[in-house]
């Protein structure tokens, strides 16, 4: 696999798009062992660190494998964004299962891990995390949109009343909130987030596999995607997703269609403090 494997035209984004950031000498590389060989003689952090890189790498490999034979076989466009995602859902999907296993001496004797927090989007992306709350008596819930940018400060807000007849439904209708609120702002490359995996699934993969109740809105969502300069929908753990899950919350029904620009609501600023990162007060 030479360095072709690296720097054709449409793997060059899954690999210097995605979660590795990484770059690569073009004067020097030949082969892409020879790039991950780099790795260990760099300034990448731990060997836990560095565990983790191989870790996305292995999964990149497996999944452009997997979109060329989808290409050749079955006639599916090529798409970095939808690998890239792909990616990033299964090595989350890997560690999470990691995280659940049970029977393994090596892990009752360990540190537990840290639970995943929010992490800003590269530039110029903003991150619409988006998060809903449903109740089967009444049909519906809320949606909660906040918007941050690749400095972590906060752009953006939205709350809003959604009717829906699943779970799966009202995250597709938050989902669909978002990329509206996105338009409504006038963004151009945005990463929508979700902690619905079976949604976040549809969008990447294949819409014609998930939820019947939630089609309708998962299939607006990806028209509208179409119409931002670059937009990548991307599956978080809850941990990661507090800010949305907070102003999705069943608490304060009064505050429904309200647009937050700037300045957060007041009920959202601890949230948004628990991260770490700045937050207008």
């Amino acid at each position: 696999m030479g360095v072709s494997s690296l720097l054709c035209p449409w793997v060059e984004p899954i690999w210097f798009g995605g979660p590795l950031s990484y770059r690569v000498n073009r004067a020097s590389i030949s082969t892409l062992p020879a790039w991950v060989l780099s790795f260990f003689g760099s300034n990448l952090g731990s060997k836990d660190e560095i565990a983790r890189i191989l870790m996305y790498l292995a999964v990149t490999c497996w999944h452009i494998w997997k979109s060329r034979c989808s290409y050749i076989f079955d006639h599916l466009s090529l798409d970095p964004n939808r690998v890239i995602m792909a990616t990033l859902t299964s090595v989350q999907g890997f560690l999470e299962a990691t995280e659940a296993s049970v029977g393994r001496p090596q892990r009752a004797c360990s540190h537990p891990r840290p639970p995943a927090c929010w992490g800003p989007p590269c530039s110029p992306f903003l991150k619409v995390n988006v998060d809903a709350s449903w109740e089967a008596q009444s049909k519906g819930g809320y949606a909660g949109v906040v918007i941050r940018d690749h400095e972590g400060k906060f752009v953006a807000a939205k709350r809003g009343r959604v009717g829906a007849t699943s779970v799966a439904a009202a995250e597709a209708a938050a989902i669909l909130l978002g990329c509206e609120l996105a338009v409504e702002l006038e963004l151009d490359c945005i990463i929508v987030e979700s902690d619905s995996r079976e949604n976040i699934h549809c969008l990447t993969q294949d819409n014609s596999r998930g939820s019947w109740e939630a089609f309708p809105d998962i299939s607006k969502a990806l028209r509208i995607g179409g119409n931002f300069q670059d937009c990548r929908w991307s599956w978080t753990p809850r941990s990661a997703n507090l800010a949305a899950h907070a102003l999705a919350s069943r608490s304060n029904p009064e505050m429904c269609d309200v647009i937050w620009v700037i300045i957060p609501p007041s009920s959202l600023v601890h949230v948004l403090n628990k991260d770490g990162l700045p937050c207008p007060h």
